[in-house]
């Protein structure tokens, strides 16, 4: 027991001890305002103890019609000093009384077993004390009428504990509170609960320091965590609720929007590694019309669904490459158009970030595909027109002409045929505006192979060609009716071969550059005949000329005419002989 209370206790025994049992009773004539010894004690203030006038003094005990007991010092007829009483609720005060009221230091146990010790003014604990109630819990500080007003500790049964500012029996103003789980709050307070300005500590090392509304998180204010993360901003209802920046130990940080402690509307996201979002979000994830750059310098800007781009945007590289067109789950795809850091423009399809589908192809050096396009280069059927004109329409295959196709000259040739590399190579067919067509084998570009040249005019050469002329064996037919079958060198008739005429004429035998050379036989219509040496087309050297009749010579020719030999009968019999082109006896 506290020794104030104990002192009391002791002040009021002795009191009680020293009183005259019955020294004499008296009651209040409250019609006449005077005491007297008749009276009805059920109905009438009563009276037992010391008197002196006539009137109640010294240490006596009093009733009230209402139950009120008061034990101890009595002055001119009313209680006045130290003493016990007993009210009609069953609470027992011991302390000052006067006139019946309670007044100045003192103790009040209540019938439900709560207790007050301190000042007290009117009948009301008024000034500084301590009450304990029933259930334990207890008050320390400052009262007013009664009521838990000014500086005060509070401690609930349940560990709570509040010092700091009351009003009208409330905390309210500034105070501080610890919770029995480690918690702890300094700032505002109304009715127990967080209102206004505060900082609240929790056990794990979490820090809230701003707005409380009704014990909530609830307006402007910062918040750390235990691992270093910061925020600063709106709060509603203990949520991270409206505009705010979130900063994560590792670089990271947020600024925007939140919705339950998440980005929600607009903001902008700040990563570690030096890339940013500025845009839309819906719970957690870019969500909407933002915009997204990348620490190498890429950036994009447009649509985004569930954290990717989604939708129609803008692609764009440090190098100056730019896509603006259509993505999906993350990436390039469905239409779009490519400009690439060349200069090549693609306008088309796209799939897996990669140009593919059908589209069209705006190169740097002026050549413009359209037609199928697969993993961002041209691959399938299209029509690529080059810087000079040219036309290819056909096949491509890795970026290149490769398969069938149509290419057509700006002077009007035309190649029709197989390609590879980019180049006429296999079968095909290329025709000039002079009307010449080759048909037949060609390789990285050259006419070479088997194959056949014809002109307008009917010349025909058919054989194998080499670099784009007649190589090896052939045959070679003039629109005039000649003709030649055998070997050629680089487009020239050389080697062995035939040249027949349409008036019958016929050459059998060696070639060079086009003319009759070496060993050959030529045949007129008559059925004369050359056999021997040609230079130039020309018989020239060893020779044999055997005419129709059997007339024969032999000898040496020179420009095409007997010079040096003799000429034979049919019979065998020499006829003349020859010397420097001319005959001797």
């Amino acid at each position: 027991m506290p020794k104030r209370i104990l002192k009391l206790w002791i002040s009021a025994l002795l009191l009680l001890s020293s009183t005259p049992l019955f020294a004499a009773e008296l009651f209040f004539d409250h019609q006449n305002n005077s005491w007297s010894k008749a009276g009805n004690p059920v109905s009438e203030e009563a009276y037992r103890g010391e008197i002196k006038n006539e009137v109640p003094h010294g240490t006596g005990t009093g009733t009230l019609p209402d139950g009120t007991l008061f034990v101890g010092i009595f002055k001119d007829g009313q209680p006045d000093g130290m003493g016990i009483l007993n009210l009609p609720d069953g609470s027992r005060f011991v302390g000052p009384v006067r006139n019946y009221q309670i007044s100045g230091d003192g103790t009040i146990k209540f019938p439900n077993g709560s207790m007050y010790v301190g000042q007290f003014k009117n009948s009301e604990p008024w000034g500084q004390g301590t009450l304990v109630q029933s259930d334990g819990e207890k008050y320390e500080g400052q009262f007013v009428d009664g009521l838990f007003e000014g500086q005060g500790i509070y401690q609930w049964n349940d560990g709570r504990k509040y010092k700091g500012t009351f009003q009208k029996g409330q905390p309210q103003g500034e105070g501080n509170f610890l919770f029995p789980d480690g918690r702890s709050y300094q700032g505002q307070v109304n009715k127990e609960q967080f209102n206004g300005e505060g900082v609240l500590k929790w056990p794990d090392g979490r820090e809230y320091s701003g707005n409380f509304v009704n014990d909530q998180l609830d307006g402007i204010g910062s918040y750390q965590w235990p691992d270093g993360r910061t925020y600063y901003g709106n709060f509603k209802k203990n949520k991270l609720e409206g505009r705010g920046i979130y900063r994560w130990p590792d670089g990271k940080r947020y600024e925007g929007e939140l919705n339950d402690g998440i980005p929600h509307g607009n903001g902008a996201f700040f990563f570690a590694n030096g890339e940013k979002y500025v845009g839309d979000f819906r719970y957690g994830r870019e969500d909407g019309e933002g915009s997204y750059t990348w620490a190498d310098g890429r950036k994009y800007a447009g649509e985004f669904r569930n954290g990717q781009l989604n939708g129609k945007g803008s692609y764009s590289w440090p190098d100056g490459a730019l896509y603006t067109g259509e993505f999906r789950n993350g990436i390039k795809q469905g239409k779009g158009v490519y400009t690439f850091a060349d200069g090549t423009r693609y306008i088309g399809e796209i799939k897996e970030n990669q140009p593919h589908g059908r589209g069209n192809f705006s190169f740097k050096n002026g050549r413009e595909y359209t037609g199928d396009v697969s993993e961002g280069v041209m691959n399938g059927n299209g029509t690529l027109t080059f810087a000079d004109t040219r036309k290819f329409t056909g096949s491509f295959k890795d970026g290149k002409i490769d398969g069938d196709g149509v290419l057509i000259w700006p002077d009007g040739k035309k190649y029709t045929g197989q390609f590879s590399e980019s180049i006429p190579d296999g079968a095909g067919t290329l025709a000039w505006p002079d009307g010449r067509i080759y048909t037949g084998e060609f390789n990285k570009g050259v006419v070479e192979g088997r194959g056949q040249l014809t002109w307008s005019n009917g010349k025909k050469i058919i054989g194998n060609f080499k670099k784009g002329l007649i190589h090896g064996q052939g045959e070679m037919n003039h629109a005039d009716g000649r003709k030649y079958i055998g070997n050629f060198l680089t487009g020239k008739k050389h080697g062995k071969g035939t040249f027949s005429w349409p008036d019958g004429r016929l050459y059998m035998g060696e070639f060079v550059n086009d003319f009759f050379q070496g060993e050959g036989t030529y045949i007129w219509p008559n059925k004369d005949r050359y056999q021997g040496n040609f230079i130039k087309g020309i018989p020239q050297g060893k020779g044999t000329y055997i005419h129709t009749d059997g007339i024969k010579f032999e000898g040496v020719f020179r420009d095409g005419l007997p010079w040096r030999g003799e000429e034979f009968a049919s019979n065998g019999r020499q006829i003349r002989r020859y010397a420097f082109g001319r005959t001797v006896e």
